[in-house]
């Protein structure tokens, strides 16, 4: 089957001729959308769109999450090194700090 609305239709008759049907409409979601990750405009400082700041903190906006996501992991890699962090759903602030 494919992605998408179903109705699966059952009918049964007794040997009277009598009939019912029971029918169940169901959904087959086989994907899962791909997230997005913006910078904000405000602290895009170089060239509109390289990704480039000067900004310290710069603001960033995960989008595009499915609604029955189980799970959201962000993981942010520099240098070689990474770290993850497991998100639940809802409106959530990640900070990060660096030192060099």
């Amino acid at each position: 089957m494919t992605d998408g609305l179903h109705t699966l239709t059952v009918e049964a008759t007794d040997k009277a001729g009598n009939k019912t049907t029971q029918t169940l409409d169901f959904t087959i979601d086989t994907r899962l959308s791909t997230p997005t990750i913006t910078m904000d405009s405000r602290d895009d400082t170089g060239a509109i769109g390289d990704h480039i700041t000067s900004v310290k903190r710069p603001g960033f906006t995960i989008g595009n999450i499915d609604s029955d996501a189980q799970s959201v992991i962000l993981r942010i890699t520099q240098g070689g090194n990474s770290q993850e962090v497991t998100l639940t759903p809802g409106w959530r602030t990640v900070a990060l700090y660096a030192r060099c």
